[in-house]
């Protein structure tokens, strides 16, 4: 243990490949490395990204729990271990980490603790444990220094709750963008390898198969504007968003050709692919889908939610929930620009992802409100 550095010790309820996950790693990546000792706790086990943090020089620990009422049984190893660390602050990331830490707090750990919530309250969309765990910690929320939410919406909504307010933090989602970037080679290259024309407009749609994405009025949406542009390809990629999805394959009625459904893919390497992208979701507090294509310099249509509107400023297209004629009207906005507007949209929405949200950014501000504890 380094004691001139402020030891922040990060406890997630999982190391999966999600956005929570993803964002603790990018802070681990940008973090001031004199300043600061990061240490990780998965609650569950090392996921897909376990392996990289600890790539970075970072300790990682697992408690291989339970998301369940028998991981009651493991707190006491979490707590020795959290003793043993010795940490200057405590940053907690999902529900079931901010859940279980709490209940730590009430046995004598005298650490700090910041919570993080990264969601919007999906309501019915939530699993009926997370729903129980989201009421168990509006109670708990006295025990945090701060919490930290990544969007106005969410920050909203769980004070609605009986979350806190006087302890809300915003602090917004943040892009890399010498990885996110625009490039013309993977644009071509995509074409090339899935036999499209020259010409063609790519459209994408980047999100996991779920109900809260409502690919079903993307894809309404899709054929609507099929019928008008025939030069339009729509790219839907996701996990479990495949051919072998037999709702999807449903839904799709029409103008088979002209979809490509392609499952998980490495979002950097996809997005410059794309002249637009579109978000159908019904929910969402702060999608990091739009600033990572923005980075890229692809302009947006999205449903209104979430904090979309002021990422995109008046840059991208906003269009109500649930709704394939507003959403086919907006992509058409997008699509009947002449080519030199469209060019000089794609230069602002990177520059607007420069100018407010890189990484470094964010990660500025995670150190700020870790400072406050230092001994």
């Amino acid at each position: 243990m380094d004691d001139k550095k402020i030891r922040v010790l990060h406890i997630i309820t999982g190391l999966d490949t999600g956005g929570a996950e993803m964002m603790l790693y990018k802070i681990l990546q940008n973090s001031e490395d004199s300043h600061y000792q990061h240490i990780v706790i998965s609650l569950q086990n090392e996921g897909g990204l376990g392996k990289k943090i600890r790539a970075l020089g970072i300790a990682v620990y697992t408690m291989n729990m339970q998301v369940n009422l028998s991981s009651f049984k493991r707190l006491w190893p979490l707590r020795k271990l959290i003793k043993k660390l010795n940490p200057t602050v405590i940053q907690t990331w999902m529900y079931h980490a901010n859940f279980v830490v709490a209940l730590l707090k009430l046995t004598l750990i005298r650490t700090p603790i910041i919570w993080s919530i990264r969601q919007s309250s999906a309501g019915k969309y939530e699993k009926p444990l997370t729903r129980k765990i989201i009421k168990l910690t509006s109670f708990l929320s006295f025990i945090p220094k701060r919490i930290i939410y990544n969007s106005q919406l969410s920050a909203t909504q769980h004070e609605s709750l009986g979350f806190h307010q006087r302890k809300t933090v915003l602090i917004a989602n943040g892009f890399d963008c010498e990885v996110f970037k625009p490039s013309q080679e993977i644009k071509q290259t995509f074409k090339e390898i899935n036999q499209l024309p020259v010409d063609a407009i790519v459209i994408g749609h980047l999100a996991r198969y779920h109900p809260i994405k409502d690919h079903q009025t993307f894809i309404k949406a899709a054929m609507l504007i099929a019928r008008e542009y025939p030069h339009v390809y729509f790219v839907m990629a996701g996990k479990e968003v495949t051919t072998r999805n037999p709702v999807l394959m449903n839904a799709i009625t029409d103008f088979h050709e002209r979809f490509l459904l392609l499952d998980e893919q490495v979002p950097e390497r996809l997005i410059p692919a794309f002249d637009i992208l579109v978000l159908s979701s019904l929910c969402e507090a702060f999608p990091n889908v739009i600033g990572e294509a923005m980075a890229c310099g692809v302009p947006c249509v999205s449903t209104d939610v979430g904090d979309v509107k002021s990422i995109m400023a008046d840059l991208g297209v906003l269009v109500p929930v649930g709704d394939e004629t507003s959403l086919a009207q907006g992509i058409k906005q997008l699509l009947d620009l002449a080519f030199e507007k469209r060019q000089a949209l794609a230069i602002a929405v990177r520059e607007r992802i420069l100018n407010h949200y890189t990484i470094k950014k964010i990660t500025e501000q995670y150190e700020t409100v870790y400072q406050a504890y230092q001994d």
